[in-house]
């Protein structure tokens, strides 16, 4: 979501000397956004996800969006036992998909269920792209914002590193206590709530 050269930048920091440091934070960072603010997968790539169907549902919502639409986009039925998804009978007929702009931005697909389909738990497959961006340099270009979050997060971890683990320390003769471990600012998180999954369907 960043870079250890923007977060040197950020931190007016101009040595190497802790650089392996600062990428294990914005690795260790990236990934914990994605799971716990996001709730979202972030990079851009081929996913193949399956779900239960529910009683009367209509729509599935992906781990990962946007959705990209001008990919190819399937999805699948199967309630056979065991599941053979190489049938091209399981195929759904992409006239009864649908995932206009804005159901693909909040990855969402929504399946006719005018089709005769028996609910069932993992009866349905879906292949498709989706994601934030392809990599770091697209990530930043698209989400700036984000990126300078996650820069403002990771220079706060580092700076408190040797904090980490110590309930207290004693300070010129007197004992002081230490929070628990280095929690989100609230900067962050009021960057991340503006791109978080509407539906933790999935996750």
């Amino acid at each position: 979501m960043t870079t250890t050269t923007r977060l040197k930048q950020f931190m007016n920091k101009t040595d190497g000397a802790d650089d392996i440091l600062l990428q294990n934070i914005i690795n260790s960072l990236s990934k914990r956004a994605m799971f716990e603010l996001l709730q979202r997968g972030v990079k851009t790539i081929a996913r193949i996800e399956y779900r239960d169907m529910g009683i009367n549902q209509r729509s599935y919502f992906m781990s990962a969006c946007p959705i990209d639409t001008t990919k190819t986009l399937k999805v699948y039925y199967n309630n056979d036992s065991p599941r053979d998804w190489s049938n091209p009978a399981a195929e759904i007929d992409p006239i009864y998909i649908i995932c206009d702009p804005e159901r693909a931005d909040r990855g969402e697909i929504l399946v006719d269920t005018r089709m005769a389909l028996i609910p069932a738990p993992d009866c349905m497959k879906f292949t498709y792209t989706a994601g934030m961006a392809i990599d770091s340099p697209g990530f930043i270009a698209n989400y700036p914002d984000l990126a300078m979050a996650v820069d403002m997060q990771a220079a706060f971890v580092f700076q408190r590193r040797l904090e980490q683990g110590i309930a207290s320390q004693i300070i010129a003769g007197a004992s002081v206590s230490f929070n628990r471990a280095v929690q989100w600012l609230p900067d962050v998180l009021d960057h991340f709530a503006v791109y978080r999954r509407a539906s933790t369907e999935g996750l």
